[in-house]
């Protein structure tokens, strides 16, 4: 009995395989076409010309690729001493080893003239005054109010040389 359902579903199965003529509309339409249109030859390729060899001119000259040949067509300009640099032989203070960025002014005191009071990066503060120098960029203290540190600092150029730059320190809310 259980023969029957399996010889059915084979028979069912097989005649789904019959090869069904889907693509007679298209081969109508190709054969058509080609009836329709005349054709004519193809034009033949060119012929490719015979190899002529060059010969390199241009050895004597700069290679355009050559990093160094272009470094020093753009030579830096002469260095011109302005007599501006740090003084390197004083001993540096405590907070000459921090960044000004990394320094935070939280307030002022009146002793022998006003000190600032400066909070540096492991919490503790200290006291600076005029005259002082403070940050990586031997900034020196020229002016103290309550609320900002006014400093000059000594910074290298791009020549080998060094400027002034005004800088400032403001208090921290």
């Amino acid at each position: 009995m259980s023969r029957i359902p399996v010889a059915l579903l084979s028979a069912l199965l097989l005649c789904g395989c019959e090869p069904a003529d889907n693509t007679a509309d298209l081969r109508d339409f190709v054969a058509l076409t080609k009836a329709s249109s005349p054709g004519r030859a193809l034009d033949p390729l060119p012929q490719p010309q015979p190899y002529q060899p060059v010969a390199y001119s241009a050895q004597d000259l700069k290679s355009p690729f050559a990093i160094a040949s272009m470094l020093k067509a753009q030579a830096a300009p002469p260095r011109i001493d302005n007599g501006i640099r740090p003084d390197l032989d004083r001993p540096r203070e405590e907070l000459e080893k921090y960044s000004l960025g990394s320094l935070k002014m939280v307030g002022t005191l009146e002793r022998d003239g006003r000190l600032a009071l400066i909070r540096v990066p492991d919490g503790t503060v200290q006291t600076v005054q005029v005259g002082n120098f403070i940050g990586t960029d031997y900034g020196k203290i020229l002016q103290i109010s309550d609320n900002r540190i006014e400093l000059l600092e000594i910074v290298p150029d791009n020549n080998g040389g060094w400027v002034e730059r005004r800088n400032a320190l403001t208090l921290a809310e």
